[in-house]
Order: C-alpha cells, then sequence, then structure tokens
C-alpha cells in the first residue's frame, strides 16, 4: 500500500514538473520566439570557435566572427600606451578582437548545442525542465522539514503561479545564463539546509545545477564563493549550522567552477597566443559614479592611467565606457588591441588609488548603487532597442536574425509591465510571510533548518543587489534575475503555518 501511494506521488510531482515547465515557455510563445541579448551572440560564437578549430570547418558563425580564428599579437608594453584621447584608435577589420572573461564557454555550448540540433527552442525547452525540477524537489523538500509530505495538487499550483506572476518565466526563455543564477542559489539552498530531506538523486541533481551554474558565468561563482565563505564564518562563530559533508559538497562545486575558467584561459592562450581578459567593470563604475571621473581630472597629469584619454567634461555611463566602438567615448571595447589589454590591466591599480584619495566618496557612490540594485523591478532589455537589433543585424546568421526579427521583442511590444508590478507584489507578500515565519519559529528547534534556509536566501539576495549592484551597476534584470526564489520559500513557510494551525485544532 506504502509502495502504491509512493508511486501514485511521484507520478503525480512528474505532472506538476511537465506542467509547470510548459507554462514557463509563455513568455517566449507570446514572443514567438526565444528572447536574446547583445551578449548571446558572443557565447554562440565562442562556442562555434571551439567546433570550428576542433573539426577545421567553416560556419555561417565564423563568417560573421572571422577575429576568433585568428591568432592574437603579444601586447604592447603597457608604457607605450598614450594617454592622448586623439591616439585612441577604434579596432580595425585586420585587427583581432581581444577574447573576454565571463562569456563562457559552457553556458554557449548549450545553446551551440540546441543550434546544431536545428532549434534554439530546445535550450530554453530544457531550462524550462530544470528549473520545473528544482522547483518541485526544492518544495518537496520544505515540506519534509516542516514535517509534512509533499502533495502534487500545491507543487504544480505553485509551480505555475511562479511561472505565471514572477519573471521565472521571462528568464526560462532567455537565451542567456542568468536563469542559473537562480537555480544555483537553489540548489545551495537545498544542498546546505535541506540536505537531509534530499533522496541522493535529488542531491545529485541539486550538484549538478550548481556545478554548471558556477560555470555557465563567473557571477555566479563568485557569487558562490562569497555565499560559501560566509556560511562557514558563521558556522566557525556560532558552531551550528549546515554539516561539514554538505559545506564540501558546494566546495567541490566551487572548484570545479574555478577548474573550467583555468581550462577556459589556457585552451585560449594555447590557440590565441594570448590569455583571455577580464573588462574593467569597477574601474568603469567609479568614473560613472563620479569619483574616478573626478580622480582622473585632479591626477592625470601625475599619474598616466590609460582612463585620463576620456573626456572629463562631462558625465558618462559605465556601459558606453565600457562597449560603446567610438574610440571618443569608449575606454575598453572602442580601442585598439593593445589598448584594452592596458585598460584592463589598470583596473586594479586604479581603483585602489580612487579609493586611497576619496574613501568617502566611493563608499556613498557604491551604497547608492547597492540601494537602488536592490529596489530595481523592471524587465529594459527585453524588449529590443535600435542598438540592439543593429548589434544582432552584425552578429547574428541570417538564418535566426529573419525569424527573429518577426518576435514581439525585436519589434518592442512585448509585454512587460504586467510580470514587473505582479513581481513586486509577490515580492512584498513572500517577504512578509518569511519574516512572520522567522519571528514565530525562534523558539521550536525542528525547524532550525527551515530558519536557516530563510536567513540564506534573504543574504542572498542582499549580497547580490551589493555585487551587481557596486560592480556592474543597477540593473533590473540582476534583481529579477533571482527574486522568484522567495517565493518558493515563503510556500515552505505557509504549509509550515498551516500545519500550526492544524496542530493546534487537534490540541483543543
Amino acid at each position: 500500500m506504502g509502495d502504491r501511494t509512493s508511486h501514485k506521488l511521484l507520478d503525480r510531482q512528474w505532472l506538476a514538473v511537465l506542467v509547470t515547465a510548459l507554462v514557463s515557455l509563455w513568455p517566449a510563445i507570446l514572443n514567438g520566439g526565444p528572447i536574446w541579448m547583445p551578449d548571446t551572440p558572443s557565447y554562440l560564437r565562442a562556442a562555434d570557435a571551439g567546433y570550428a578549430k576542433l573539426f577545421n570547418v567553416t560556419t555561417d558563425w565564423t563568417a560573421k566572427s572571422q577575429w576568433l580564428m585568428r591568432e592574437e599579437r603579444p601586447p604592447a608594453p603597457l608604457a607605450t600606451v598614450s594617454p592622448n584621447p586623439s591616439s585612441g584608435a577604434s579596432v580595425s577589420s585586420g585587427e583581432p578582437a581581444v577574447t573576454l572573461k565571463g562569456r563562457s564557454v559552457y553556458y554557449g555550448a548549450l545553446l551551440y548545442l540546441a543550434d546544431l540540433a536545428g532549434s534554439l527552442w530546445l535550450a530554453i525547452l530544457a531550462q524550462a525542465v530544470v528549473a520545473a525540477v528544482a522547483i518541485t524537489l526544492t518544495l518537496s523538500a520544505l515540506h519534509r522539514a516542516s514535517g509534512t509530505t509533499a502533495r502534487a495538487p500545491p507543487s504544480l499550483l505553485i509551480g505555475v503561479g511562479l511561472a505565471v506572476a514572477t519573471p521565472l518565466g521571462f528568464f526560462v526563455s532567455y537565451l542567456m545564463p542568468d536563469l542559473f543564477g537562480a537555480l544555483g542559489l537553489l540548489a545551495m539552498m537545498n544542498l546546505l539546509f535541506l540536505r537531509q530531506q534530499l533522496s541522493r538523486r535529488a542531491r545529485a541533481f541539486f550538484l549538478a545545477v550548481l556545478a554548471f551554474a558556477v560555470l555557465s558565468h563567473s557571477v555566479n561563482l563568485t557569487f558562490t564563493l562569497l555565499l560559501l565563505l560566509t556560511i562557514v564564518a558563521v558556522r566557525l562563530i556560532l558552531r551550528r549550522g549546515p554539516t561539514s559533508p554538505a559545506l564540501l559538497a558546494v566546495a567541490g562545486c566551487v572548484a570545479i567552477g574555478f577548474a573550467g575558467q583555468l581550462a577556459f584561459d589556457l585552451t585560449v592562450k594555447r590557440l590565441t597566443g594570448a590569455a583571455p581578459v577580464r573588462p574593467p567593470f569597477v574601474a568603469m563604475r567609479l568614473i560613472a559614479d563620479g569619483p574616478g571621473l573626478d580622480f582622473l581630472r585632479e591626477h592625470c597629469a601625475s599619474q598616466p592611467f590609460i582612463y585620463c584619454r576620456l573626456d572629463t567634461t562631462r558625465p558618462a555611463h559605465s556601459d558606453t565606457l565600457l562597449w560603446s566602438p567610438d574610440p571618443q567615448h569608449s575606454l575598453f571595447r572602442g580601442l585598439s588591441y593593445a589598448d584594452q589589454r592596458a585598460a584592463a590591466a589598470q583596473q586594479t591599480r586604479f581603483v585602489l588609488a580612487v579609493a586611497q584619495d576619496r574613501p568617502w566618496s566611493v563608499v556613498t557612490a557604491l551604497s547608492r548603487d547597492v540601494l537602488q540594485q536592490l529596489f530595481s523591478f523592471d524587465l529594459l532589455g527585453f524588449n529590443y532597442g535600435d542598438g540592439m537589433r543593429q548589434r544582432y543585424a552584425s552578429a547574428v546568421p541570417e538564418r535566426l536574425l529573419e525569424p527573429m526579427r518577426q518576435t514581439e521583442a525585436y519589434k518592442g511590444t512585448l509585454a512587460l509591465r504586467p510580470t514587473e508590478i505582479a513581481t513586486v507584489l509577490v515580492t512584498i507578500v513572500s517577504l512578509v510571510a518569511i519574516l512572520l515565519f522567522l519571528r514565530r519559529s525562534r523558539t521550536d528547534s525542528s525547524l532550525g533548518n527551515l530558519r536557516g534556509a530563510c536567513l540564506f536566501i534573504l543574504f542572498a539576495v542582499l549580497l547580490n543587489a551589493a555585487l551587481c549592484g557596486a560592480l556592474s551597476g543597477p540593473k533590473g534584470r540582476y534583481q529579477m534575475r533571482l527574486i522568484w526564489v522567495l517565493p518558493v520559500l515563503a510556500a515552505g513557510v505557509f504549509v509550515t503555518r498551516r500545519n500550526d494551525a492544524r496542530a493546534g485544532q487537534h490540541a483543543v
């Protein structure tokens, strides 16, 4: 009898997974195709470069990115770089571009394999299934942690609610690794705080999700490492928390992330003759926020940073400084090959110099960025602007570009506002429910793991705002990509409250 009940529950859980996955694809269905971002072609081209090298073939992607197949020249000595703005030259058609860190070839491989198989829809379908399984397993673990057994109808309703009333569907439909930032966080929470409520297969699933998450973007790796270090520090101080096996499992995933980055760096250096570089995000953030710009105005005569070529008489936006192809406005992409490497290499020295020269201004500016990031609930960028359409026209093969032109996002008519409003409301309700649970459960030792999971996720939301807002600049996308994890927790809190109410009725 027990086996039959168990099989029925498993069948219903798979039904919840299937329905949640299909419903979460609604933005792509409404759009008429997967949703792109200007960085998406870079992921595909990076994977294509490896494919073309390995099989010695030319594809329609390599035809649009011949620079990926060239060997890079050794960079010029930094001392020869002129800070004179008039001397800046953009990357010429005959000069290879610098290979960037952060555009994960591992996530690019997922997209590229889907493209080789016939459709990028396969990539977002895979994302939808992984997200649905993660949500269903998490709900089951939360129910068990609260002393109950998961039932399929609540899991199904919660999964559909998440897909419809949160940004989950948009990030499932997005050809970017943003979804795996949230899935990695969900996996880490399960592995650290709900490990005893997971089957071996569920643990293996979450380990695989976390490993892929840290491989899919360098920010996910940094985020996971900082969370792990925080948990270890809390455990050492309070002498309680996640078990050593749980911490070691997460640490193993972090090690996989670093190994993957090292393998990519070594491969790029071997194939092109030069290591990839990380764009100077922090330096551009300080300049755009003001402290860095004031420093350049005062100290360029004595400290000839390459950033001194900037026109300091007017404010600048960090994205323009990083990605504009115009050397008169860019401090990275629009520069020559050697100057791009110089801009990346000088970042650490520049950031330290600015922080030492005007520490209070830096703290004030970064705090403002973090607060703005924390309250940014928008989906800007999911409708394409003129610059995005130009980017796709120059970087995407015609066989993919033509159907993209028919989508709502390309036309700028994809409905975003209802999801933005619903997300704010759901977030407020979820946050209130979690805080009330934390207050009421302080004396109940049996709910310690559930309390730990709640505190962990709340801290992670704050850390995400600090990491993304301060380093890259406030963008709604950084908040929206993982804020849907809060309602998952709130659902577990609701079950616990319902059980408390039932227990009280039985006691009476």
